[in-house]
């Protein structure tokens, strides 16, 4: 009965302000908003609150893989053969993020953003 923000284990949407950082963020509050969440919490090295999701049944991280609306987050996947199955049926499909002709990560983004603001 209580909301909690937590990042998805195994996999990174794009951020806000970046190529489709709303319609991932969309696309998770249509499968996850006011519905009732199971939430298995994971360690993660950097404090983050990170957790596997279950929402209508459904994985939220392996949904936004599939959808085209997150990559694998390769560092830190516990599962990659699945979600990497899902990521590269969602860019051959050129689902989401995929129409683009090379999307861009957002820990590159981040790296990007940065160095822009240092110039």
């Amino acid at each position: 009965g209580r909301q909690s923000t937590v990042h998805l284990a195994e996999v990174a949407a794009p951020k806000q302000g970046q190529p489709f950082g709303d319609r991932a963020q969309q696309a998770l509050a249509q499968l996850c908003l006011n519905a009732a969440a199971e939430v298995t919490p994971r360690e993660d090295p950097y404090g983050n609150a990170v957790a596997q999701v279950q929402c209508q049944g459904r994985d939220a991280g392996e949904a936004q893989v599939g959808e085209g609306m997150a990559w694998v987050y390769r560092e830190f996947s516990q599962n990659p053969g699945r979600l990497y199955a899902l990521e590269q049926e969602a860019q051959a499909a050129k689902r989401g993020l995929w129409v683009d002709q090379a999307p861009q990560p957002p820990w590159e983004w981040r790296k990007g953003s940065r160095s822009a603001a240092r110039d």
